[in-house]
């Protein structure tokens, strides 16, 4: 069976549509993508600055460029269905494993400790922004021609 009664009713209600629905849906559908990006960016703006201020660099964290500290350099690319998070941003979270072998000194361990706050605040946003697009990639997904299966 390739489809389930629930897509059998969806698909159903799909023919019901005209042009001019396909055409508000994905209007709408854009402009929350759009407002989603938005708050996606600011938030990180907010968390690269923070670590500017901080004086804090790729070598202070775990992992450098491959954890966290790099992961919010990235931006909206993030947003994509399969960019989930690696394990070492993971681990940084879960574990609060901030900190790089090289940090030695307290004043060293300041600089990380003053950005743990806005960095897993841009976590939060980051899989609250994720949640937000998954219904919107998972229907790209599905319509294109390397589907494969939604993590949603």
């Amino acid at each position: 069976m390739l489809f389930n009664e629930t897509v059998q009713e969806a698909v159903a209600q799909l023919g019901k549509l005209t042009l001019a629905d396909f055409r508000r849906l994905d209007k709408q559908i854009q402009a929350k993508r759009t407002e989603i990006e938005a708050a996606f960016t600011q938030t990180k703006e907010v968390a690269v600055a923070v670590l500017a201020e901080n004086s804090a660099t790729e070598a202070d964290f775990f992992q450098g460029k491959r954890g966290i500290f790099g992961y919010v350099q990235k931006g909206t690319d993030l947003l994509a269905s399969d960019a989930g998070p690696n394990s070492y941003v993971q681990t940084t979270l879960a574990e609060d494993k901030w900190y790089s072998g090289k940090i030695k000194t307290a004043a060293d361990k300041a600089r990380i400790d003053a950005v743990k706050e806005p960095c897993a605040a841009w976590w939060t946003c980051w899989r609250s922004c994720a949640r937000a697009t998954c219904p919107i990639t998972c229907c790209w997904r599905l319509c294109s021609p390397t589907y494969s299966t939604p993590r949603c």
